[in-house]
Formats: structure tokens, sequence, C-alpha cells
């Protein structure tokens, strides 16, 4: 790699005098890159160098560059890098998705009337074009990014360009393709217009968002499917006490205990003087009866993705996707074992939790209806259940007033 790339990785790069020669490390970045003059092994050595160095992150950083021949340079670079599926993976993990798209989303909120910014328009499609390099044949970062939020922004950008531009708004539906993934086939599609969000490639753009967010999910399935058999049962001192020799035990894993198999979970129980929402009178101790589940805050717990379990970290579940979760669904159903879906578990098995109210509870569960409801052939309501788990915060945590809970997405 030649030196002057690696002045490139150089913190706390200000703009003058340094600007000139970092524009000409990322111009002469841009040229090695080029996947036309370079073969599948020098291209994977070439982006492990990159990673390791750096300046892929650089790169990273350079999207929200105040000099706009810099950002436009750089999104070349990365647009070369994704011509081949290692780039594209490198790129994907550097968390690109979310400064693109929140760049496209700052460019569209500018308010300059129908003038027409060809430099504005110019940086767009730059950045639908990276957008669309990195979600091409990328399964994985489909599943992971393709949220609601995600459509509204690209359907923002559209609707902010000047009427009249067929060759941006042609531009804004091939990264919209990119984004969601091939269409269903037709032949799995009934007459009687069930499927609402497979049709999504073809609805008016203001449809965009309902086909995928939680929002439109209850009001389309309020009137088909039934919802989610799923009870919630105050957790007193007296429902404790009678439930004392029942065969239900409160289970919570303790972050004391080494990782164990994903199937144990150590039993406990609590103090009849306990309260759901604060801690026990005395610790946890084995053995005795209880009902229902709990999790604490930043505990550890012996779960891990795999086969039977799926671990998703969302600050709400408003950022889940339906097309991921009838993805995961449908592999789990494929397994023919019982598979749990833990959303508010990192990936790493620490706790954090989802803020959820009644309201957004129950838009989960009519969510998670329209999803069975859709798949074909049909599913009973047994296959499929929901349980909010309360996570418990810790001693060492400050009070607060909302309320965290692990949803499982229980698949049979």
């Amino acid at each position: 790699m030649p030196p002057a790339v690696g002045l490139a990785v150089v913190l706390d790069v200000q703009a003058v005098p340094f600007l000139k020669l970092l524009r000409e490390c990322v111009e002469l970045l841009r040229s090695i890159v080029d996947p036309d003059e370079q073969d599948t092994a020098f291209h994977i050595t070439m982006v492990n160098k990159l990673a390791g160095f750096g300046v892929i992150d650089v790169l990273s950083d350079l999207i929200r560059c105040p000099d706009y021949d810099t950002r436009m340079i750089a999104l070349a670079c990365l647009i070369l890098l994704c011509h081949r599926h290692h780039g594209r993976q490198a790129v994907s993990n550097a968390g690109f998705v979310d400064k693109v798209v929140a760049q496209l989303d700052e460019l569209a909120s500018k308010r300059r009337g129908w003038r027409r910014c060809t430099a504005e328009e110019d940086e767009k499609k730059f950045l639908l074009d990276l957008l669309r390099s990195m979600f091409f044949r990328n399964e994985r970062i489909r599943l992971d990014t393709a949220d609601s939020e995600l459509i509204v922004v690209l359907l923002k950008v559209r609707d902010s360009t000047v009427p009249g531009n067929d060759a941006f708004h042609r531009e804004v539906e091939r990264c919209l393709r990119s984004v969601l993934g091939p269409p269903p086939p037709r032949g799995q599609a009934s007459s009687n217009k069930e499927y609402g969000y497979q049709r999504s490639f073809s609805v008016p753009a203001h449809r965009g968002r309902q086909a995928y967010g939680w929002d439109y999910v209850h009001q389309r399935s309020a009137s088909r499917h039934p919802f989610a058999q799923a009870t919630q049962v105050a957790l007193t001192p007296d429902r404790l006490e009678s439930h004392k020799h029942s065969s239900k035990t409160l289970q919570c894993y303790d972050g004391t205990e080494a990782l164990s198999p994903a199937h144990f979970r150590p039993e406990l129980t609590v103090s009849s003087n306990a309260s759901i929402s604060g801690a026990a009178t005395g610790p946890p101790t084995r053995g005795g009866g209880g009902c229902g589940r709990f999790y604490v805050r930043s505990m550890l717990v012996p779960l891990r993705s795999d086969e039977t379990h799926e671990l998703r970290t969302v600050q709400s579940m408003r950022q889940v996707s339906a097309r991921t979760l009838a993805n995961v669904a449908c592999s789990f159903l494929n397994s023919w074992k019982p598979c749990t879906i833990y959303y508010g578990i990192s990936a790493d098995g620490f706790v954090r939790g989802v803020i959820l109210n009644k309201e957004e509870k129950d838009n989960v569960r009519t969510g998670v209806d329209f999803m069975v409801g859709n798949l074909r052939p049909q599913l009973t309501s047994s296959c499929f259940g929901v349980e909010f788990v309360p996570v418990l915060r810790s001693a060492a945590d400050p009070p607060e007033d909302a309320v965290h809970f692990v949803v499982e997405v229980r698949v049979r």
C-alpha cells in the first residue's frame, strides 16, 4: 500500500492545510480499488488490509465531511469497494447503512422549494448507489437493517425531488428493490388479496411505509386474524402464595453462574414480599414455588444465536421488520424444533430490554398474528406465541418510570 494512503488514517485531520492531501489520498485509493484491474484474490487481500489499517472507518467518517469534493470521492471509492462480495461485507459491517441513511435524510429534509440543486442531487445519487451496492445479494444486511424507517427515508428522498425528474425517481426505485429483495413468486399469492405486504413492489409510493410498519399491521389484521393468545397476570404476593406448590417456577438467570447450555435455565424464587417493579427483600433462593419469569438488567444469560435461538438487540419494536421476522420464523419452522426469537438480548448474551407500553404490546401481538396469517401453508395458532418477560433493574441502576421487557416470540 502506498505511504500516502496511510496518511488518510491520521486522527483529527483538519481541513487546512491537510484537506488537499486528504483528497489526494482518497483519490489514489479510488484508483487502487478499481475492480476492473484486479482479480478476486487481490481484492480480498486489499479489503483486509484496508480494514486492518482503519481506512474503511475513515471513509465512513468522510461521508459527512464538510468538503463536498472529498465526500464525493469517498463515496465513489466505497461504491467501487462494493462491486465484489467481500468488499460489500466489509463496508456493511462498518455500519455504513445508518450513516448513509442519516445523510440521505438530512439532504431530503432541506427545504429548497422546487428549485433544483444539481450538487445535492448528484450526492443523493451517489448515496443511493452505495446503498444499493451494499444490499446487492447481501441477505444478512437485508435481514438486519431493512426496516420501515429505511423505507420511509427512501420515500422521503423521492418525494423531495423536483417533479418530472424521472431518472432520479428510477434510481430510488432501483434502490428500494435492492433493499426489499426480490418479490415472492406470483403463484403463491391468493386471489382474495390476502398478501398485503407481498405486493409492496407494485403499490403506490405512499403505501411503502404501511407495507412494513407495525401501525399498518394493526389496521389490516384487526378484522382478519385473531389476536395472539397472551394473558397478563399481576404478580401479587397472594398469587405467589396460592401457586406455592405449582409446577411453574419463577425462573431467572443468575449472572454469577458460568455459561451453561442454551436449554439450561436455573430455577429461582423470590420472597412473597417481592414486587415485580423493584428488588426483593432478600436474594433469590433455589427451589420453592412461584409463577412467571423475569430477567435482571445487564445480566449475562447462557443464550447465543444458534439453530433454535435468535438474539436481537433493538431500541424499539418499531425497528423490527415484518419481513425479517417472517424469514427467521420460517427458518425455525423448517428445523422442526421448538425455537425462540429474543428481542432485547444482545448477541453476546447481555439482557438490555425494550421499553414497551400497553399499546405497543398490542401492536407487537397483532404484527406477529399478521405475519403468521400470511404464511403458506396455513399454520395453527399454537405454532406461534408471544411473551413479554419483565426486566428488573439492578440495585445500582437509578429509578425509572419506563418498563422494560424481553419480547420472546416462540415458534413451535
